[in-house]
């Protein structure tokens, strides 16, 4: 059940960066996963990945937290 909630604050700060004014690529995100951390920017979400500027293809099942 926690995973399930975490999961949805994740999904809920990924929508709320993609829904903000201005472009995405322009916002520094730290993103967090079970292995490692991006310090990075995000050039696109696409089905359930996040594709960094840094050419990084992080799936959102992994992600533990994002922080911009």
């Amino acid at each position: 059940k926690e995973s399930v909630n975490n999961s949805n604050k994740t999904l809920d700060k990924i929508k709320d960066l993609l829904d903000r004014e201005g472009y995405i690529f322009n916002v520094d995100v730290l993103i967090k996963t079970n292995n490692k951390e991006y310090q990075t920017h995000i050039a696109s979400v696409i089905n359930n990945h996040i594709i960094t500027l840094d050419n990084d293809i992080i799936n959102i099942d992994d992600v533990v937290d994002i922080k911009y």
